[in-house]
């Protein structure tokens, strides 16, 4: 018991693990797309072997959701990606031999993003933007999202409260501006324009003030947009799905179906990485 709550916890041997993350993470894949598995299964495997203890003071390393990495255990296993984590056993990127910081998303809509504009902080080296030619069949590579003014201006006015920026009921908002990464394309500042002031707010706090309940986890899809105003609404036009850091899930997917192995799309999405087996 912690903080009075009873929290479950599943101590599970780290390759074990691996076989209840990765089919969750890529998807159940065929044959063909083996070597992605494989991928899937280095990156599931750095991420995890870099965030051991992060939640020492609760008891355990990693949670079994988005917030870490999905884990459905036994029930979720399938004989190929249980075979990706057998062949690719210990194996983990390490950047000056030191494990990295592996993150991974669905799409990037053609280029990845850089580390901060997802998260504040020092940018590891390995998680720089880089293009990405290879996600263009996933569902996810471009999408649109329509609302009508009035519910636009309000939502965007509550979420922002949400992160700690109030906009007075009596300062009209006459515009909206997205400042950019012109490298990444992802939205680095999102500037607020009112009859009084101007409010700059974090590129990282973009899909949270953008996103409603009908996105996923209350999120915007990506911070890879553009806004323009038609009539009455406002549309939301986006590329990918997630953070966009890291490897592009989908991106990997088609790498291995063009016959690309498994170190080759690793290294594609972490620059300068170097592939090392842990016992």
């Amino acid at each position: 018991m912690n903080s009075g709550k009873i929290w479950v916890i599943n101590a599970v041997d780290l390759e074990d693990y691996l076989k209840g993350v990765v089919p969750c993470e890529i998807g159940r894949i065929s044959q063909t797309l083996f070597e992605a598995a494989k991928a899937q299964a280095v990156a599931a495997r750095t991420y995890a072997w870099s965030h051991l203890n992060q939640y020492e003071h609760i008891g355990f390393d990693l949670y079994a959701t988005i917030r870490d990495q999905v884990y459905d255990g036994v029930s979720c296993e399938s004989e190929l990606t249980n075979l990706a984590v057998d062949q690719t056993k210990g194996q983990i990127l390490t950047y000056k031999n030191s494990p990295v910081d592996a993150k991974y998303h669905s799409t990037c809509g053609g280029r990845t993003a850089d580390f901060n504009d997802a998260w504040p902080g020092n940018p590891p080296p390995y998680l720089k933007s880089v293009k990405c030619a290879y996600c263009s069949k996933s569902p996810h590579f471009e999408w649109q999202k329509e609302l009508s003014k009035d519910i636009f201006f309000e939502k965007v006015r509550n979420k922002l409260a949400s992160i700690g920026t109030k906009i007075p009921a009596d300062e009209l908002i006459k515009n909206i501006k997205l400042i950019k990464n012109r490298k990444s394309k992802r939205v680095l500042k999102l500037v607020i324009i009112t009859e009084k002031n101007e409010y700059t707010i974090p590129g990282y706090h973009i899909r949270t003030v953008f996103g409603d309940n009908k996105d996923p986890g209350g999120l915007l899809k990506s911070d890879y947009i553009t806004l323009k105003a038609k009539g009455d609404k406002v549309i939301i036009e986006g590329k990918g799905w997630g953070h966009g850091v890291g490897m592009c899930q989908f991106g990997a997917i088609e790498m291995a179906r063009q016959g690309k192995d498994y170190k080759r799309i690793l290294y594609h999405y972490y620059s300068g990485t170097r592939i090392k087996t842990i016992k």
